[in-house]
C-alpha cells in the first residue's frame, strides 16, 4: 500500500495484556497496510474502568509490544481522553481490532470534529488465534495459579 514517496503511517489501538497471536496477527495486518506502525496502548487506568483489572502493567505491555519486529513505536493513550493521543501524534490510518465494537460514524465525527478529517479508519478482519483463544489462556493461567496458592512452600529449597 504504501510507497517510498509517501509513507503511510498507521496507528492501532488495544490494551494487549496477555499478548497473544490474535494481537500479533491484527499488529502484522495493520503494519501491511502502511509503512510505519504506532501501536496506542490503553493506560493501567484505563483498562482497569473498562476490564475492572490487569494482568500487566503498562510499562510491561509497551515493553512486550516493543518486541515486535512489526511495531515501529508504542504510546501510551490518555487515561480520560481517548481521542487526546491522536492530536499528538500524526497519523494517516486508523485500524480497529476486529473483535472491538464502536461507531464508525461517531469515531470518524470526533475525529473530524478535531481536525483529523484525513484519517481513515479501517476495522482489521477476523484472525484465528485470537480472542477466543485469549480466554482459554487466561482459564488456565488462573487454574496454575491455584495450584500455587494451594502447594505447600518451598522457597528454601531455591
Amino acid at each position: 500500500m504504501s510507497t517510498e514517496s509517501e509513507p503511510v503511517i498507521v496507528a492501532a489501538v488495544g490494551s494487549f495484556d496477555i499478548l497473544h497471536l490474535g494481537h500479533v496477527r491484527y499488529l502484522e495486518y495493520a503494519r501491511s497496510r502502511g509503512s510505519y506502525l504506532i501501536v496506542v496502548l490503553s493506560s493501567d487506568e484505563r483498562v482497569n474502568r473498562r476490564k475492572g483489572f490487569h494482568y500487566h502493567d503498562e510499562q510491561t505491555r509497551r515493553h512486550m509490544l516493543e518486541t515486535l519486529r512489526v511495531v515501529d513505536q508504542v504510546v501510551i493513550g490518555d487515561t480520560d481522553d481517548v481521542f487526546q493521543v491522536f492530536d499528538r501524534i500524526n497519523f494517516d490510518l486508523l485500524v480497529i481490532g476486529y473483535d472491538e465494537l464502536f461507531s464508525e460514524s461517531r469515531l470518524r465525527s470526533e475525529l473530524d470534529r478535531r481536525g483529523h478529517e484525513k484519517i481513515r479508519i479501517e476495522q482489521a478482519p477476523f484472525f484465528a488465534g485470537g480472542f477466543f483463544k485469549k480466554h482459554r489462556y487466561v482459564a488456565a493461567y488462573l487454574a496454575h495459579q491455584a495450584q500455587i496458592d494451594q502447594a505447600p512452600d518451598q522457597t528454601e529449597r531455591l
